[in-house]
C-alpha cells in the first residue's frame, strides 16, 4: 500500500504566484525558480519531520495466550532498548535533496538507514519553459500517518508546516527584493 502526502489545491495556486512573482523579479528562467521552490519544499520537509528518540522505554512485555489474545504483562525493571531505524523518513527527503541540487549535510542512522530510503523516493523533474514542474514523493511508509496521526502517532502536520515555511520564505525573499529595489531608486 503506498501512502503519500500531497499539497493542497489552495496552495498550489499560491506557490504558481509566487512561482511568477519571484520569476519576474529575479530574472530567472521559470525551470531554476521552479526546481528552487521544490527544493526549498524539500528542506522545509525535512525540518518538520521528526526524528524518533535514541532510545525508548518498555514497561510492559507482550504474551500471546493460547486463543490469540496479547496480554500486557508489567515488567518489575523497566527495559531501555535503542530505537531501530532512526531518521529513516527524514533520509527520503536528504535523497531528494542530493537530486534537487542541494548536497545535504548530516545522514541520520538506522540500519536500513541510506540504503533502503534511497529507493523509497521518487523524483521528476520536467523543464518545459513555462510549464516546468517538479514533482517528488518520499515513499517511506509511514510518512502520511506521520502527517495527519495515526492509532500510535499524533499529527505532526508535516506538509502543513512545509507549505507554510516556503512560502514564507518565498515572501520575504520578494519582500527584501522590493526593499533592496526602492532603496536603489531613492538613492539615484
Amino acid at each position: 500500500m503506498r501512502m503519500q502526502i500531497t499539497i493542497p489545491q489552495r496552495d498550489l495556486a499560491a506557490f504558481s504566484r509566487m512561482i511568477g512573482e519571484m520569476q519576474r523579479a529575479s530574472g530567472a528562467s521559470v525551470a531554476k525558480v521552479v526546481r528552487n521552490t521544490g527544493r526549498d519544499l524539500a528542506f522545509a520537509l525535512l525540518k518538520a519531520t521528526p526524528i524518533a528518540p535514541k532510545t525508548k522505554v518498555r514497561k510492559f512485555a507482550t504474551r500471546k495466550t493460547s486463543d490469540g489474545r496479547t496480554v500486557y504483562i508489567p515488567l518489575e525493571k523497566p527495559k531501555t532498548y535503542k530505537v531501530p531505524n532512526r531518521g529513516f523518513a527524514k533520509q527520503g527527503w536528504l535523497h531528494i535533496l542530493d537530486k534537487l541540487g542541494k548536497k545535504s549535510g548530516p545522514r541520520y542512522p538506522g540500519s536500513r538507514g541510506q540504503n533502503t530510503a534511497s529507493k523509497l523516493h521518487q523524483y521528476i523533474m520536467e523543464s518545459n519553459g513555462a510549464a516546468s514542474a517538479v514533482e517528488f514523493a518520499n515513499q517511506v511508509p509511514y510518512i502520511a500517518d506521520l502527517d495527519v496521526g495515526s492509532r500510535k502517532n499524533r499529527p505532526y502536520y508535516i506538509m502543513r508546516k512545509a507549505v507554510s515555511a516556503t512560502l514564507e520564505k518565498m515572501a520575504r525573499i520578494l519582500q527584501e527584493r522590493f526593499n533592496k529595489d526602492v532603496a536603489t531608486i531613492w538613492h539615484r
